[in-house]
């Protein structure tokens, strides 16, 4: 057996009789499903009378194994059994405090940015207790307020709490709907999550919405996924999430120096009839992770040019276009293609081939290399500015200089 230190206590036959003890009871008293939760319990106290712990030599060992041996039971992503060396043992459990360490990383809330077309983008990596991140989560969809359409990016995302949800979730809805239903084992029963009544700030109800998911994406991003997409309000894009759909409760033994995640209870959609639990959501559109966010964003570009009526606004959201297409699908031409633009357009203008590469010179400004978006059309780097090549015949007879703000310039080759 291990010897005491200032932060574990010495694993003894004793010790581990109790603490194995003490987590049986617990499930059993809590899990949310009680056939499970006494096949749980069960199942530790037959272990711990066939020798299964004895040769344990350490609390995060221990901790490890009964979390092992409970998940043999029930392949729940919730269950946890955490080792707490003394120093934190005896911290008390509170909501805010398990969140407290997300402030340096502003509340979960990564990036926040406008892309062209003005799509809102909103990188959320948790959803942290509306007692702290309440007036981030309303400065955010403020600040996204006068978007076209929204991209939630909940990749890698760690779950969290309902009450960020139902705030957010709050802006997308003109009226309170509910989210889902919780089935709790305990006295709490029955309890239903609806979307805010009130939010601070203009709703974007009429607002397409899009949310980017990966296997990562867990629990309260999946929540808030899963309910949007039921109800028809966001279209999901990437890949299945990781399947944990149940509520949670900490508790705290520091006689044990443990601390169990219980999952006690089970969230169940008001229109499926079902939850997330084990299988994950299903996205709308199935690509891999990393084409999430360039699938998404076309796709938006690509639906709101079908609605724009002003010529303006359809400019810029086709200029979008064009690069998310390729963003999406890469074009690729041979380098015999790209010699054909090579020359002189006009008297200040030329076009060389470099490294693979269109490189366009004009007199006065700095080169800039060229990535093709289309045969006949390349972007400068930046992105501010553009070139497309017109053929008569078989011969390339005119560059048209684009800049992002409509402006059109004409040249023919001069050789």
């Amino acid at each position: 057996m291990s010897m005491a230190t200032s932060e574990w206590p010495e694993v003894t036959a004793e010790y581990i009789a109790g603490a194995v003890g003490q987590v049986a009871e617990t499930y059993e008293e809590k899990y949310y499903d009680p056939e499970a939760a006494a096949e749980m319990a069960a199942r530790l106290r037959a272990r711990l009378e066939e020798g299964a712990f004895a040769e344990i030599d350490s609390v995060p060992r221990l901790a490890n194994l009964l979390m092992s041996e409970l998940r043999t039971v029930r392949k729940d992503k919730h269950i946890a059994v955490i080792a707490r060396p003394a120093s934190k043992a005896a911290a008390p459990t509170h909501e805010c405090g398990l969140y407290e360490a997300y402030a340096s990383d502003n509340y979960g809330f990564r990036k926040l940015e406008i892309l062209p077309g003005t799509i809102g983008y909103a990188h959320i990596r948790i959803f942290c207790p509306v007692a702290l991140a309440g007036d981030t989560a309303v400065a955010a969809m403020n600040f996204l307020a006068n978007a076209n359409a929204l991209i939630f990016d909940l990749r890698g995302h760690l779950g969290g709490e309902d009450n960020l949800i139902r705030l957010i979730t709050g802006y997308l809805f003109e009226e309170t709907v509910e989210l889902c239903s919780i089935h709790h084992r305990g006295a709490r029963g029955l309890q239903q999550s609806w979307t805010a009544d009130y939010v601070p700030g203009p709703r974007l109800a009429d607002v397409p919405v899009y949310i980017l998911t990966d296997y990562r994406t867990f629990s309260g991003g999946e929540d808030f996924t899963y309910n949007l997409q039921q109800r028809g309000r966001a279209l999901v894009v990437g890949e299945r999430t990781g399947g944990g759909g149940h509520t949670v409760e900490s508790i705290k033994y520091p006689e044990h120096y443990l601390e169990l995640i219980v999952p006690e209870g089970e969230a169940i959609n008001p229109i499926s009839g079902a939850g997330w639990e084990g299988t994950g959501v299903t996205p709308d559109i199935e690509v891999p992770p990393e084409q999430a966010l360039a699938v998404a964003y076309r796709h938006a570009l690509q639906r709101l040019s079908e609605t724009l009526d002003n010529e303006a606004a359809l400019h810029r959201v086709n200029w979008a276009l064009a690069k998310a297409n390729a963003d999406v699908e890469p074009v690729t031409l041979a380098e015999d293609v790209l010699a054909a633009y090579v020359g002189q357009y006009g008297q200040a203008n030329s076009v060389r081939l470099e490294d693979g590469a269109l490189v366009v010179s004009h007199r006065g400004y700095p080169d800039a290399s060229c990535t093709p978006l289309a045969e006949d059309l390349f972007e400068y780097d930046g992105g501010a500015a553009r070139v497309r090549f017109v053929r008569e015949g078989n011969q390339v007879t005119k560059a048209i200089f684009l800049l992002e703000e409509g402006h059109e310039f004409p040249v023919k080759r001069s050789e």
